[in-house]
């Protein structure tokens, strides 16, 4: 939209400005011509008063008069100079100063006509080169999706117009890229907020200031949020419709992803299951092994990453953080997305002591991708070859767990930090565990179903408490009386002896063999 101050520069129209230049920014939406004492009903805001001061006759008063105009919202004072009227009124130029609109005269040969064409002419100019910039842009989006551009290519192409600071997050929370707004000023709470609740065309800032937002869409639903560090009210309408237009594009972009990703994270996943059914399904591991450029009979590794709240699903995305980490550094590696964790499986010919600092700097990186998460890792011992996978597979999970249960120290672990019954546990078939927990604490489960008791929690507090009688008691907030009692009748039903080494290491794995 054209300013005051493009039109006072054109030279046929001898508009001279008699107010602060400053305000000669404001955009004119178009020019009303009125002689009325009180015009305020019908302008609109954004317009130009053109008047050439026939209402002085009436009984309106200057300030009055100024004042209404202000009040309406319209842009400036264009005051048309007659022979009889050769300089502008005693006090307009007060009057004009006082209210903040600016106060332009009109030389005596020009006339109003020649303002409005030289305005719609300059309107038009402005919606042309506003249309070759979208064409122009909208090129460059296609281009850049085409050739599977990062988002912050994409999000270049938008600043490349227009000074906009901006960022994309997606719906957990990840700032996927930025460009003029620094992640520190994004509230990703209010941001997810903004994402999972009503639409809206604002979001909060971290320092309360309002930013606004258009929705990327994926797959049915809002996957992402560009951000504007600006408000609604602040943009111009080309800078909304270049906003628009480049969500619309990341739009395209996200949902191709989603798209890809769906199938490789079925084949991936497809993966994981034959390398843990082995016997029925480990002749296809090298097959598939190979469908993700990893050398069957190289060295093979298991990095399993989650974040520290455990039981919390993992967030979209994580995978292909984790992936992204691993192919920056030139590995192979597949990463399949699990309730629980990101499980990459990479190609690790080095040294297998660097994996360790390795998976640091791994964890580091998804904390930078989400802030205020805690990620955790576990990393399985180097396989020589598929054959040796499963193994790593586990010790990596297992050494995951390890590092969520604690609250300190290193965020890594690694299988030398793993029980080995729990790894040991792991590489049993499903059945065979089935049926040995079955026929260890069947008796003892299917007594507290049938009476109500808790036959099974008193076992697990005294294996826990190292069989101190005093210990469980307390833990268990009964009389040492009740728990003798207690123990007696878990010796009756299972036909084992808690004093022997042999069966507590039995009733151990069996209360263990399917996790904690």
């Amino acid at each position: 939209m054209a300013t005051i101050r493009e039109l006072a520069a054109l030279p046929e129209l001898r508009i001279a400005v008699l107010t602060d230049p400053v305000a000669l920014d404001r955009e004119v939406r178009w020019a009303h011509v009125t002689e009325l004492e009180d015009p305020s009903p019908y302008l609109r805001a954004g317009e130009l008063v053109l008047t050439n001061g026939i209402w002085l006759a009436g009984n309106r008063g200057i300030a009055s008069y100024v004042r209404a105009v202000a009040d309406s919202g319209a842009c400036g004072l264009l005051f048309g100079l007659l022979a009889e009227r050769p300089a502008v009124p005693d006090g307009l130029v007060d009057a004009c100063r006082a209210a903040g609109v600016p106060l332009l005269t009109l030389a005596i040969e020009v006339p109003f006509a020649a303002v409005t064409e030289a305005l719609a002419a300059l309107q038009a100019a402005e919606r042309q080169h506003e249309l070759l910039q979208s064409v122009s842009r909208g090129d460059a989006l296609v281009q850049a999706v085409a050739r599977g551009a990062h988002e912050t290519d994409v999000l270049a192409l938008l600043t490349r117009d227009h000074q906009l600071p901006v960022a994309l997050v997606d719906h957990a929370g990840q700032i996927m890229a930025h460009d003029g707004l620094a992640p520190e000023a994004l509230d990703v709470d209010a941001i997810l907020g903004a994402i999972d609740g009503p639409r809206r065309a604002e979001v909060a800032l971290a320092d309360g200031r309002p930013a606004a937002i258009y929705a990327v869409e994926g797959l049915g639903a809002v996957e992402a949020l560009l951000v504007c560090g600006r408000s609604v009210v602040e943009l111009t309408p080309a800078e909304r419709a270049a906003l628009a237009q480049t969500a619309r594009f990341i739009t395209l972009e996200v949902t191709r992803r989603q798209a890809l990703a769906a199938v490789e994270a079925r084949f991936a996943g497809e993966l994981i299951e034959m390398v843990l059914d082995a016997t029925r399904r480990g002749h296809e591991v090298p097959g598939r092994l190979r469908s993700f450029a990893l050398d069957p009979d190289g060295p093979l590794v298991a990095v399993s990453v989650a974040f520290a709240d455990e039981g919390t699903p993992t967030a979209s995305g994580l995978s292909t953080v984790v992936g992204r980490f691993w192919l920056q550094r030139g590995a192979a590696v597949v990463v399949p997305q699990g309730t629980d964790d990101a499980l990459a499986v990479v190609a690790w010919p080095h040294d297998p002591e660097a994996l360790a600092e390795v998976a640091e700097a791994l964890v580091a990186t998804v904390v930078g991708a989400w802030p205020r998460r805690r990620a955790v890792a576990g990393v399985g011992r180097v396989a020589d070859g598929h054959a040796g996978l499963r193994r790593s597979l586990l010790e990596a999970r297992e050494a995951r767990r390890a590092a969520q249960r604690r609250r300190r120290g290193s965020p890594v672990m690694t299988f030398h930090h793993v029980g080995s019954h729990r790894v040991l546990l792991g590489l049993q078939e499903q059945t065979a565990l089935e049926e040995f927990t079955s026929a260890v604490l069947g008796p003892l489960r299917e007594h507290d179903r049938a009476h109500g008791s808790d036959l099974e929690r008193t076992l697990t507090a005294f294996l826990a408490g190292g069989g101190r009688w005093s210990v469980t008691a307390d833990a268990l907030h009964v009389h040492v009386n009740t728990l003798r009692n207690r123990l007696r009748r878990i010796e009756e039903l299972t036909g084992r002896d808690l004093q022997s080494t042999e069966d507590r290491v039995d009733f151990h794995l069996a209360l263990h063999a399917f996790g904690d």
